[in-house]
């Protein structure tokens, strides 16, 4: 019987293979991904750039490096 005062211990997903759920795949670079096609603005965070999509992703989108 476990004590229900003591934090749980994460022992990793399930299934190792699975996906997860919110999209996000690792190792994927923004570059392979993107096409950089304008500069739009920087700050004290950053600078951002426009972007079009590869892999038949339509519309246009910001990139913060």
């Amino acid at each position: 019987m476990s004590n229900p005062l003591l934090p749980r211990r994460y022992l990793g997903p399930s299934d190792p293979k699975k996906v997860p759920s919110n999209g996000y795949t690792s190792k994927v670079r923004v570059l392979d991904r993107y096409k950089v096609v304008g500069f739009i603005s920087s700050g004290t965070y950053g600078r951002v750039y426009k972007a079009v999509g590869y892999n038949g992703q339509s519309g246009e989108f910001a990139i913060k490096k």
